[in-house]
């Protein structure tokens, strides 16, 4: 809601029901109203009740009010800081996406994943929407993330084109740019000179036959088994690029892993590089490019020719997670605003605050950990949390960049202490209930 406003105002009112629709409040939990609330307040827009509540529900929506009502000083005459940006593209879901039934998979899929990687690893991204494309907006960024972007027209390409050139850093995949605005198809990637590939069409679907598994156990399945097995690949990172660090090497390493998901053929153009390659699961299969790297003018570029984000919300592994990671800090052209060491639970969202004689950074932490485990079916188990988990000892870096005066944690108003380290000046949270904001006020 926020992004769509340009982040400038938003509101978003939390759903308040237990199993979708029809729109019940079967033991409703009060503490999962002011869960919702405060996680649209952390990702910057101003959550609102206009739904009447049963009696039973009045007192404690009341304060969950008084609770964004405690926060307010911090709320408003704020803009995100400007790092990371990802593209949440109305065009292509329209024109690309078409159908109603399978526009989460064929588009959505990318974004949310690409999403969840980013709020897992605590990496400050914003959404951004079609019209902001061009040059002067792109250039408030250091990384731009196109997640299966296929819908751009021509000045959006040169938006972009110039973003790149003058050191911002890309990450894009599957089909970005491989139509134009109103979806109708181009011969190869407009962005093609930007990734280093050029399109080459599908690659070969199917993995196995009927004919290799056991006539006994094929006479108990049915059709959704062997739908459930196209496009699943073997990925193979390369051991020397910057993608093998950290869990990563422990992860994978060189050995072959799984891919369940939506892929491209690409051929390499110019001083591209391969980083890691896929191969259908059939004996024949040939090795196509999975990941790619290119440079272009000052800007990194990495293009994913295997959908590794759409499969993180879809089909997930870990080792997708780590690999959107990388790709994203490596091309960047400077690091995060803050390092945020915590849970992958907790979301974190950093805002830049300015009004006369204030400037400040307000970086929100929210913890969405449900203890109830979900045990019951996925489909149905919808989350409504009862009760918080503490977590402790979050600590935050600040790039060396931000002149610090003084660090709280609002709205308690408790003072934190600020310790240097050649990464930054460090802030430690000492315990998040559900949702705290660290404020640095900056000189």
């Amino acid at each position: 809601m926020w992004a769509i406003t340009n982040h400038r105002v938003g509101f978003s009112e939390p759903y308040l029901m237990s199993h979708g629709n029809p729109y019940g409040k079967d033991s409703f939990p009060p503490h999962e109203i002011e869960r919702r609330m405060l996680l649209a307040l952390t990702y910057g827009a101003s959550p609102s009740i206009a739904v009447i509540q049963p009696p039973r529900l009045q007192q404690d929506l009341f304060r969950c009010m008084d609770e964004v009502q405690l926060r307010k000083p911090w709320l408003t005459h704020k803009q995100p800081e400007h790092w990371g940006a990802i593209l949440m593209s109305d065009n292509t879901r329209t024109f690309y996406g078409r159908d109603p039934g399978k526009v989460e998979e064929r588009y959505l899929a990318s974004v949310l994943g690409t999403f969840r990687a980013c709020v897992e690893e605590h990496l400050p991204v914003n959404l951004i929407n079609d019209w902001n494309l061009n040059f002067e907006d792109l250039s408030k960024y250091k990384v731009l993330i196109l997640p299966n972007s296929a819908c751009l027209d021509e000045q959006q390409i040169k938006g972009i084109a110039a973003f790149v050139e003058n050191g911002g850093g890309l990450v894009a995949s599957l089909d970005t740019s491989l139509f134009d605005e109103f979806g109708n198809p181009r011969q190869n990637f407009a962005l093609a000179d930007l990734f280093g590939v050029n399109y080459r069409g599908l690659p070969t679907t199917e993995s196995i036959v009927e004919t290799d598994i056991d006539v006994n156990f094929a006479k108990s399945i049915g059709a959704d088994y062997w739908e459930k097995r196209k496009n699943v690949f073997d990925f193979r990172m390369e051991p020397t690029s910057f993608l093998n660090a950290g869990k990563l090497k422990t992860y994978i390493g060189s050995e072959l892993v799984t891919l369940k998901g939506a892929a491209v053929r690409v051929a390499t153009k110019g001083q591209s590089q391969i980083l890691g390659t896929i191969r259908g699961k059939n004996v024949d299969a040939p090795e196509l490019p999975a990941v790619v790297t290119n440079k272009f003018g000052k800007g990194k570029v990495v293009y994913f020719a295997a959908g590794f984000d759409s499969a993180y919300y879809l089909y997930p592994y870990p080792y997708q997670r780590l690999m959107i990671k990388h790709a994203i800090t490596e091309v960047a052209n400077a690091p995060p605003p803050v390092s945020i060491q915590a849970p992958m639970c907790v979301h974190s969202t950093v805002m830049r605050q300015t009004r006369e004689n204030v400037n400040r950074l307000v970086v929100h932490l929210f913890n969405d950990i449900n203890t109830t485990g979900g045990h019951a079916l996925p489909a149905d188990d919808v989350p409504l949390r009862e009760e918080v988990l503490p977590i402790a000892d979050i600590q935050l870096t600040f790039q060396p960049d931000y002149r610090l005066k003084s660090v709280t944690l609002q709205p308690d108003g408790k003072r934190l202490e600020v310790t240097r380290t050649p990464s930054g000046n460090m802030v430690t949270v000492p315990r998040l209930e559900i949702h705290t904001m660290v404020v640095a006020e900056l000189e």
